[in-house]
């Protein structure tokens, strides 16, 4: 789409419904504010002519002439072209197209093609605004894993209609998918793998399928079933995706050193962590926190910049960890492995 197609679509985007209106004065403005510098007669001659396509119409009974649409402009079919709305359209797209319905994807496909050309083509500041922009993983960049053909959009189709779900499954250590039906209720994205939330038996007790072991999926008749007072956020709140190795919270205190207190201080552990410094920059940390596998990779990554003091059996568990890691390194030193 070239500019002057955008800059049009942005023109006619500021054209009330009647019984509102407004004046080419104050369309040049908005244009310009959006970056568009057109002359009064460009923007006389753009409304006279799509007047004839579109329900435009000029209220000549007082100047200066105001037009409007005599349609609301859902029904004349304009997209949304604001510059900050074009902006998160296309960041939509970039991060979470895949996880959306397929109806409510391709619904959305025009309003992506007009967004991409407007942050593409528009003059400064508007344009380069998505190159300015990245979101990365904590961690190494994975390669996503593979998905077969189909199953992200039967699992969303089924989530967005609220339907049961019929699933060929390959378990870690089995040989062959198996066929399972479940209600799903939550799809979570984590780095480059996509869970899917589900309840599959009387118990209504959420599990977790991984999307890549998901052999085939579709929609099915029945309805889907939900645990009574589920939700997903309250779900993964709970630690479901930390691998809990307790029910309830534990009280963590440890020892962060000074290169490690920006960790804590920038993003604490939890909404009760309390901090006491300590001599030499280092500081004493306590908060309520899930035990979970999660938490150790955390704390083992940091490495010799923090020590744990409490629970008792998980600083033992994280001094074995260290420790049995410095053996390997010990055991061949200097050698060629």
């Amino acid at each position: 789409m070239g500019d002057t197609y955008v800059r049009v679509l942005a023109m006619l985007r500021e054209v009330p419904p009647a019984p509102r209106g407004v004046d080419t004065l104050t369309l040049r403005r908005r244009l310009a504010d959006l970056g568009f510098e057109v002359d009064l007669r460009t923007i006389q001659r753009d409304l006279t002519r799509f007047s004839g396509l579109l329900p435009l119409i000029c209220d000549e009974s007082e100047r200066p002439y105001r037009w409007c649409f005599a349609l609301p402009k859902s029904a004349a079919g304009l997209p949304v072209v604001e510059p900050a709305k074009a902006l998160a359209l296309c960041l939509l797209e970039r991060h979470l197209a895949t996880l959306l319905p397929p109806a409510v994807r391709s619904a959305l496909e025009p309003e992506w093609a007009l967004a991409h050309a407007l942050v593409g083509t528009a003059p400064a500041p508007l344009a380069g605004w998505l190159a300015k922009i990245a979101v990365l993983p904590r961690g190494p960049r994975l390669v996503p894993a593979k998905l077969a053909a189909g199953v992200l959009d039967a699992v969303a189709e089924a989530l967005f209609r609220d339907r049961a779900l019929d699933l060929e499954y390959r378990g870690r250590d089995a040989r062959a998918a198996r066929p399972w039906t479940v209600s799903p209720l939550g799809l979570v994205s984590r780095g480059p793998v996509l869970y899917l939330v589900a309840c599959f038996d009387d118990t209504l007790a959420p599990r977790q399928f991984l999307a890549h072991r998901i052999a085939s999926a579709a929609v099915a008749d029945a309805p889907a079933s939900r645990p009574p007072g589920f939700t997903l956020d309250g779900y993964i709140a709970g630690g479901a995706f930390g691998f809990k190795l307790r029910d309830e919270p534990v009280v963590l205190v440890a020892r962060f050193e000074a290169p490690a207190v920006h960790h804590v201080l920038e993003t604490p552990l939890a909404d009760d962590q309390e901090i006491v410094p300590l001599p030499g920059g280092a500081v004493r940390v306590q908060a309520g926190v899930h035990d979970t596998q999660e938490l150790r990779a955390w704390l083992l990554g940091l490495g010799d910049l923090v020590e744990v003091l409490e629970p008792p059996d998980l600083r033992a568990e994280i001094a074995g960890m260290a420790s049995r890691a410095a053996a390997l390194y010990e055991r061949d030193q200097g050698k060629t492995r």
